[in-house]
């Protein structure tokens, strides 16, 4: 029993070393250490770290374009949530990484999803003074009069922030 207990203290270490390791290589890029952990435990693809992120939206999150569209040829959902429903689109597109949006729409990221305040991807980049990425979204047919929970649209919240380019980019939409 006691040689039961040992073991299953030490591949829980393995395993959590592992999941350090692969946690690390997604943030640094290491594309190639990502594929062979990911090879080894493709479940670790699904499985968010301790604060609830996925790997696809850590990697979207640290503009690792590389890797973004190696984890998804892997398997990796585009549409993995957080506990606030945000996914890599959303988290790419509030911090203006606009290769790393394009990937993910290019793998099938869905252009409007809403998280669970009913803010798209188009509304963080309104949100968040992200231009090229907003333009990038209403280019592909992201819908611009999505209202989240308090009935604003992403034109809204641009105009809210006083932004000067949110008018001529969002008017042909909105009249």
């Amino acid at each position: 029993r006691k040689y039961l207990q040992k073991r299953k203290l030490k591949i829980s270490l393995k395993m959590n070393q592992t999941q350090e390791t692969f946690r690390s290589a997604l943030k640094t890029g290491n594309v190639d250490t990502v594929r062979e952990i990911a090879t080894q435990h493709p479940h670790m693809l699904q499985e968010p770290d301790e604060r609830g992120f996925y790997p696809l939206v850590l990697a979207a999150y640290y503009d690792q374009v590389e890797m973004v569209g190696t984890l998804l040829q892997l398997g990796a959902d585009p549409e993995a949530r957080d506990g606030s429903g945000n996914t890599a689109l959303m988290g790419a597109s509030f911090k203006g990484f606009v290769a790393t949006v394009e990937t993910l729409l290019q793998h099938g990221a869905a252009i409007d999803a809403q998280n669970n305040e009913g803010a798209s991807a188009l509304t963080f980049a309104a949100m968040f003074d992200q231009e090229a990425v907003a333009k990038l979204h209403l280019e592909i047919v992201a819908t611009p009069l999505l209202k989240d929970q308090k009935g604003n649209t992403p034109y809204d919240q641009a105009r809210f922030k006083g932004l000067r380019w949110a008018k001529p980019v969002f008017e042909p939409f909105v009249g």
